[in-house]
């Protein structure tokens, strides 16, 4: 009996000290704005979601809801007392801002989040930054800036003129976009469509289904592109898988392996150069070239037997192979060092 009444006693002393469940204290502030054509709008914001709705009012309506997670209401007002969020208007612009002052001593359970839900017209022009939490965008067809990281993000369409996008530490997707300067480091992207994006990547992964024009700087990158069309750019150290290149392609791969899948009938020219790398080329289809120049230093160039490839020894280590068709309309030129280039 005793030792069963001690059972009890630890019991409950464990529940009080360990099994103390923390409650949600929040508060919302809401504001709205008059806007003009011109007005533009910022936010920043960190530890919370910020959610971007269109509306077809000329007004930008705003509802932040800042949540204190802790197990009791005096610690909770201490942890909403330091966080506040700045909202102001200035000619045509528009700042939200979140501030984090001195927050109290808090135990590992202890959270908050401040989160955003903005509504405005689709056509004005909106600059995000937020830290720490994510970012979901309606269709923009006014200027667009994000920075974004340690969160992730879904971007239905960017089509206005200028799209400028920051991530790091992040991964999401832009379903389609006119245009894009991307910067990503250890982030993952997935687009859909996009007109011309330049890219300038590192310890990524990224997919893209379309694209008109490509501009590509990468290091230590995944890259899997489906459809491009004019491919530009750098790479070392990336994997790179091309789906289709339809119009041309001009690039340096360093220390890394490049497979594309077909070259389109369509293709004007491709001009690359590797070094340390592998090109692997499964299908040039009907694609007859009007000259074929591949320069190689220990390497190896396998060829389709029905290309007329005349081969030239340069010494012990170099090759030269060269074809011509007068028929033909593309233009193939490669430069490989210590690079196997291969096409079927």
């Amino acid at each position: 009996m005793k030792n069963r009444l001690m059972t009890i006693v630890l019991s409950l002393v464990m529940l009080t000290a360990f099994g103390q469940a923390s409650d949600d204290f929040s508060q919302t502030i809401r504001k709205e704005f008059n806007t003009t054509a011109e007005t533009t709008l910022e936010i920043t914001n960190q530890f919370g979601k910020v959610k971007c709705e269109n509306w077809n009012k000329p007004m930008v309506g705003v509802v932040v809801t800042i949540t204190a997670k802790t197990d009791n209401k005096q610690k909770a007002d201490k942890i909403l007392a330091a966080i506040s969020v700045q909202m102001e208007q200035k000619n045509n612009a528009i700042a939200l801002v979140t501030k984090i002052g001195d927050m109290p001593s808090r135990n590992k359970g202890d959270n908050f989040n401040i989160d955003f839900v903005v509504n405005l017209p689709e056509t004005m022009a909106l600059s995000i930054e937020n830290e720490f939490g994510d970012v979901v965008c309606d269709r923009r067809k006014g200027d667009f800036e994000l920075e974004l990281s340690y969160g992730a993000y879904q971007l239905q369409a960017l089509d206005g003129q200028r799209n400028k996008l920051e991530i790091s530490f992040s991964k999401g997707v832009i379903n389609s976009a006119s245009n894009a300067d991307i910067t990503l480091s250890y982030s993952g992207l997935q687009m859909e469509s996009v007109g011309t994006v330049k890219l300038h990547s590192e310890f990524s992964e990224l997919s893209l289904t379309q694209c008109n024009a490509l501009d590509l700087q990468s290091a230590y990158d995944k890259l899997n592109f489906e459809k491009i069309g004019s491919f530009k750019g750098e790479t070392a150290f990336s994997t790179v898988k091309l789906g289709e290149i339809t119009a041309d392609l001009t690039a340096e791969f360093e220390y890394g392996a490049v497979s594309i899948r077909k070259l389109a009938s369509t293709l004007g020219f491709f001009d690359a150069r590797f070094e340390f790398s592998s090109l692997k080329i499964e299908d040039v289809g009907a694609i007859r070239f009007k000259t074929l120049a591949v320069d190689i230093e220990h390497g190896n160039f396998n060829y389709p037997s029905g290309l007329n490839v005349k081969v030239e020894k340069q010494g012990y280590t170099e090759v030269k192979y060269r074809a011509e068709d007068a028929a033909g309309t593309a233009k193939f030129k490669v430069t490989a060092t210590n690079s196997n280039i291969s096409m079927r």
